[in-house]
Formats: C-alpha cells, structure tokens, sequence
C-alpha cells in the first residue's frame, strides 16, 4: 500500500499523517513565523516557566509534586526559624531579667557601701565622743576620789578635834541623828553655786550637811558609823557607801547649776578650754 504524504502548506515539509501535520503547523517555530503567529505559551504558576501548550501539562504536573514538596519544605523550615526565634526571644527575656536583677543588685551594694561608709564615719565620730566621755569620766572620777578623800579627811579632822578636846581615844561621837533619805533630799536643797565649782566645795557642803549624822569611830582608818532610815547600823570606811548617795541626792541639783552655768558660758562667750575645765 502505497503511503501518501501530506506536505504542509506554509513551509513545504512533508508529514505521513494530518495529526503529525496539525501539531508541526501548531507548535514549530518556524512554519508559525512564516504564518504570521507568535508561539502560544502558557506560565507555570509554581515555577512562573513559559512552556508550550503541548509541554504545559506534563510539566504541571512534575512541577506541582516538586513545588508541593519545596512548599512542605520551606513550611518546616519556617517553623524552625520560627521556633528559634521564639528561644531567642525568651533567652532575650531572660538576660534582660537577669540584667535587670544585677543592676538592682548593684545598686544595692552601691547603697550598702554608701550606708556602710556612713555608719563608718558616724562610729568614728561616735568612738572620738566615747574616747572624750572617757577621758572626762576619768577625770571626773580622779575628783571624785580625791573628793572621797578630802571630805573623809576633813570629817576625821573634826573627830580628831572633838577627841582633843574630850581626850578620848577609843571612839569619838560627832552625832548619831538617824541619816535617812530626807536628810539627804534636804541637804541636796543646800547644794548651792559654791559647793559646785571644786571639790573643797564638795567636802565642805557634806561636812556641814551631814556631820551631825555620822560618828567617826576610827580616826586612823577613816571608819565611820551611821544608822540608816531602816534603824541599821552601817559601819562606812572612807565614806564608799555614804558618798554614792549623797552624790546621787545632789545629782539633779548639780545638773541644774550646771546648766546655768554652761548657759551664762554661751551668753558671755566663754572660751572653751574654761568650759573643759569646768567640767
């Protein structure tokens, strides 16, 4: 059987059947530049390819299994960036907690060595005043005891004055009035500007006080006998006992005189050395 050829039109070349004819005069290039027409191309829309209508569907269909699978992928990956964003952000968070809470921190320490440094210097100012209070303590308690000692001596003076006069060796009786506590709150009310300004004032204001209330009972050894409010009979060497007490009845007497005083230094404005050592 003899095939016949059927040739196309527009470019002359030849095709065994019209089927063949129809995609050559369709599809080639070449016979559709000399029958006035463009190609017709159709855009992939997952690749945005341009492809012939006749390749079009095969390669739709290879490029929707590869873009579904890029499309999975790159999901995935999306989550991941997304999931470390989500750590990064919460590590962020947490440095800034951590940053905030070491400033507070700092701050903190900044303040305790701040107060720190403060209640340094206020001990060292509170450790001068204490050094100063001691050393005026000290004094204060070196009078005192040559006070002790003055007013002891001038009582025995005056016992070895009455013993004397009545040539009696063994006890000498100044008075045995009863020394009790009004005794005492009285002879604070006689305690006056002279008495306060040495210790022969001191000695004097006791000795005049309180020498109708005491016996002397030892000269040499400075023992004195009194009786107290309870009817006790106290035996006192040097006056340690009796002395506290007096001077504890004249206290707020004295405190009182010396603040006049210190008040009249202010007005007048007395230096501060006569100040010292008045005190």
């Amino acid at each position: 059987m003899e095939v016949t050829e059927i040739i196309c039109s527009y470019c002359s070349k030849e095709f065994c059947n019209k089927m063949t004819l129809l995609r050559h005069q369709t599809t080639t290039k070449s016979c559709l530049k000399l029958q006035g027409k463009q190609e017709v191309k159709i855009d992939c829309i997952n690749c945005k390819k341009s492809l012939a209508v006749e390749y079009y569907k095969q390669h739709k269909i290879k490029c929707d299994i590869i873009f579904e699978k890029s499309k999975t992928e790159q999901k995935q990956e999306f989550d991941k960036i997304q999931k470390q964003n989500k750590k990064l952000s919460e590590s962020n968070d947490k440095l800034k907690l951590e940053l905030y809470e070491s400033k507070r921190m700092i701050d903190k320490l900044n303040k305790d060595i701040y107060d720190s440094n403060d209640i340094n210097n206020k001990l060292k100012i509170d450790l001068a005043e204490a050094r100063t209070a001691i050393t005026i303590l000290e004094h204060q308690n070196d009078r005192l005891h040559s006070s002790s000692t003055s007013v002891t001596m001038k009582l025995v003076e005056k016992a070895n004055t009455v013993n004397n006069t009545n040539n009696n060796t063994s006890t000498v009786v100044i008075n045995t009035n009863q020394l009790t506590n009004d005794v005492l709150r009285q002879c604070a009310n006689t305690f006056h500007m002279d008495h306060a300004t040495g210790i022969n004032g001191i000695a004097k204001h006791l000795t005049s006080s309180l020498e109708e209330h005491i016996t002397c009972t030892d000269p040499s050894r400075n023992i004195f006998k009194y009786t107290n409010e309870k009817d006790e009979e106290i035996i006192d060497q040097n006056l340690e006992i009796l002395l506290p007490q007096y001077l504890t009845a004249v206290k707020d007497r004295n405190d009182f005189l010396y603040k006049e005083v210190f008040e009249y230094f202010k007005k007048n404005n007395v230096s501060l050395n006569v100040q010292t050592d008045y005190s």
